[in-house]
């Protein structure tokens, strides 16, 4: 019978609950996002004119409303 192998640390105990809260970093990462995508949908809006105005209605619209969306949840998971 082959040697039995254990591992000498302990697992390590599961993190506590924080209640669905966001931590510092995340929550500035994510407005950092968010400024990034509102930004950026202003800026295909306003001055690409390369893509069919459709188009740059579709992608720069869609990007601010994401924007939106992260900061409406890092305001509601605070």
């Amino acid at each position: 019978m082959p040697p039995v192998i254990r591992n000498p640390r302990p697992p390590a105990p599961p993190p506590a609950p924080s209640g669905g809260r966001l931590s510092a970093r995340q929550a500035r990462t994510l407005r950092l996002l968010a400024g990034v995508l509102i930004v950026g949908g202003i800026f295909v809006l306003a001055w690409l004119e390369r893509m069919p105005l459709p188009l740059r209605l579709i992608v720069g619209l869609s990007d601010i409303v994401a924007g939106l969306g992260l900061l409406v949840l890092v305001r509601q998971k605070r």
